[in-house]
C-alpha cells in the first residue's frame, strides 16, 4: 500500500459466453491477423519432437513473443 500498487484481471468468459460468440470473435480477430491489423511476434519455432527443449526456452525466460510446436 505504501507504493499504491494495483493487481487487475479479467475473464474473457464473461463476455463470450456462447459458442456462437466466441466463433464471431475468433472469426473478427483472425481476419485481422490476415490484414495485418493485429500482428503476432513468434519468438521461436520447434519441432513437436523438442517439446522438452521449447519448455526449457520458455523456463529461460528469454522468449518475447510466442513459442511454437509445429508437428
Amino acid at each position: 500500500m505504501n507504493r499504491s500498487l494495483t493487481l487487475t484481471g479479467g475473464d474473457i468468459w464473461n463476455v463470450l459466453t456462447t459458442p456462437e460468440t466466441r466463433r464471431a470473435r475468433a472469426a473478427e480477430l483472425f481476419s485481422w491477423i490476415e490484414e495485418g491489423v493485429v500482428a503476432t511476434r513468434v519468438s521461436r519455432v520447434f519441432a513437436l519432437q523438442g517439446g522438452a527443449q521449447a519448455h526449457r526456452f520458455l523456463e529461460s525466460r528469454a522468449s518475447i513473443g510466442k513459442v511454437l510446436l509445429i508437428p
